[in-house]
């Protein structure tokens, strides 16, 4: 009787045991074949809002030709309202009111390594009287080598009408497929300004897109990666295994959202994800020759 009450309570605690196991790796499975299916989806590669300065001044890196003292600047006055995604507080502001002259706004450099189809969106408010003057609308440009060459982007911009809405009849206006993958876009508008006592030109919600790469050959899960702790309260470290030089380490969600994106940094990599909610979370590295890794982690 006593061996057969030890024999039953061994056998349900390594059936218990094994269950827990097979569950954790068919979850895993799971969870990383969703985030592969994913990959299709456009994500966002890099976004500017203008809400993180106080205005007038410009976010870290965003420059401006200077005309007699005038710049392009921030503004919360006219905020952004009447499409999804904006954001409302401040927006990239030029004026008539401004001296006459040519006001280039240059982007900082963003890396869409490890994504394709490039495109770009942001929404704007030009007023009922912006052009009376003679003054123009930008010239936007593109460039795949951090400023050194430009080239012009065609796309339809907004009615002279004083309401925000998002550029090219709200549509992404899409880059050429050598932009795939670059380390160093840029991007610039060029409005030639005729002072004039009224009319503006406001934009906001600036945003590129992209593809994640999704060839499966293209990812190696593999023990080259690691994540420690795992499964982590915040703290965390990637690691890949004989890496020699800048890497790529971008973060998405079981909908394959892009939660985080850290580009051109060293392994080991020391990263705080306490603002991430609870659950599980696919981390992909990208090495310095193209080479992609990927690895589950949890956040308790």
């Amino acid at each position: 009787m006593l061996g057969s009450l030890v024999f039953y309570f061994w056998r349900n605690n390594y059936m218990k045991q094994h269950y827990m196991k097979l569950k954790s790796i068919l979850l895993s499975g799971i969870f990383i074949l969703s985030a592969f299916s994913h990959l299709d989806a456009q994500t966002a590669v890099n976004s500017e809002n203008f809400d993180g300065v106080v205005n007038p001044a410009m976010p870290t890196n965003w420059i401006s030709t200077d005309v007699a003292g005038t710049t392009w600047r921030t503004d919360s006055t006219n905020s952004s309202v009447g499409y999804p995604s904006a954001t409302g507080v401040n927006n990239m502001l030029i004026r008539n009111t401004d001296p006459s002259g040519t006001y280039v706004l240059t982007s900082p450099s963003i890396s869409a390594s490890g994504f394709k189809n490039i495109s770009v969106t942001w929404a704007t408010r030009v007023s009922t009287n912006f052009t009376s003057s003679g003054s123009t609308t930008p010239i936007f440009e593109y460039s795949l080598n951090g400023g050194s060459t430009w080239t012009a982007l065609a796309y339809v911009e907004n009615p002279a009408n004083s309401v925000w809405a998002p550029e090219n009849g709200g549509s992404d206006i899409p880059l050429p497929a050598s932009a795939d993958g670059a380390l160093n876009l840029k991007f610039r508008w060029t409005i030639n300004i005729v002072n004039n006592p009224n009319g503006t030109y406001r934009m906001d919600d600036f945003a590129v897109h992209g593809n994640l790469v999704n060839t499966v050959n293209d990812y190696v899960v593999l023990n080259k990666m690691n994540i420690y702790p795992n499964p982590s309260t915040g703290i965390m470290t990637f690691n890949l295994e004989n890496s020699k030089g800048l890497n790529q380490i971008t973060i998405t969600d079981i909908t394959g959202k892009v939660v985080a994106n850290m580009n051109q940094v060293e392994c080991p990599f020391q990263w705080n994800g306490d603002t991430l909610y609870p659950g599980f979370y696919l981390a992909t590295i990208v090495n310095e020759r193209g080479v992609r890794y990927a690895m589950k982690f949890e956040i308790q």
